[in-house]
């Protein structure tokens, strides 16, 4: 392989340093140039081909499902009808016989379909049609490039704008990442809150019980526990009897009542005399 390419190397520079010596071109005698049909022409059958270049080339007939090889044709040469068997779109190549591929020049072209003869108008007419017809093809072919390059450009922008997404969406990560992890310390100092309030609540519901029952207590202490009246002892002493004879303390209003309307030394009503909020 390194060979071959070290071979073909020298070719051309061999060949370029020829033109430049003798004032003429060799490189036709190794590349060939196809003078006729032109590149795209719309060519009648039987074809004739042309070339500059070495007077024997190999010929090869390519054209949709055709390939077919001609063999070593004299410069001009002529392919008949029968090679072609549809009208549209074919190619020539030629090779060197001596460097082969290397030397390989193609031209492309297209076949009309066959009809009756044509008048020169009409036939020069046709000819416009079909130059007209290949314009509009490379015009819609340039359009189709351009509208290629507007979709690459495109493309990068829509590229550019979905790497800056992607790295937004790292930030939006990032971000919720940082509130999930504040979401679960709120979440505990809740719980805590909660746990604390039904701790103040459950404390409170005792105060308040025993608040309650701490009034029913209250509520059931006589507002009066001893009572007295004042009696003159002996006419001239004033003192003040909260039991009866047998010394039993007045503690309601009624037996202090029943012991003085008896008394004859009563000086007074019965009035309370030792309460338990008294200190």
């Amino acid at each position: 392989m390194r060979q071959a390419l070290a071979l073909a190397l020298l070719c051309v520079v061999g060949t370029v340093a020829t033109d430049a010596m003798f004032r003429s071109s060799l490189s036709r005698a190794l590349w060939p140039l196809v003078e006729t049909p032109a590149d795209g022409a719309v060519v009648s059958l039987p074809l004739t081909i042309r070339w500059e270049g070495p007077q024997e080339l190999y010929v090869t007939l390519i054209g949709g499902d055709v390939r077919e090889d001609l063999g070593l044709r004299q410069n001009p040469t002529e392919i008949s009808a029968e090679h072609f068997p549809r009208p549209g779109q074919y190619r020539i190549e030629l090779r060197s016989p001596v460097l082969g591929r290397w030397s390989a020049t193609e031209r492309r072209f297209l076949v009309r379909a066959a009809s009756t003869p044509l008048s020169q108008a009409a036939g020069e007419k046709a000819v416009d049609d079909e130059n007209g017809h290949i314009e509009d093809l490379t015009s819609a072919m340039d359009q189709l490039g351009h509208q290629h390059e507007i979709t690459q450009a495109e493309n990068a922008a829509l590229y550019e704008e979905n790497a800056n997404l992607r790295e937004e969406n790292n930030g939006l990560a990032t971000s919720l990442k940082d509130l999930r992890h504040l979401q679960t310390q709120t979440d505990a100092r809740l719980d805590a809150i909660e746990a604390q309030r039904s701790e103040l609540e459950r404390q409170y519901r005792r105060a308040l019980e025993e608040n309650q029952l701490l009034r029913a207590r209250i509520e059931s202490i006589p507002e009066c526990t001893n009572w007295g009246y004042v009696s003159y002892q002996r006419g001239v002493r004033r003192v003040m009897l909260v039991s009866d004879g047998r010394g039993e303390v007045f503690h309601d209003q009624l037996q202090c009542e029943a012991t003085r309307r008896n008394d004859p030394t009563a000086a007074s009503p019965c009035i309370c005399v030792g309460s338990p909020w008294q200190r």
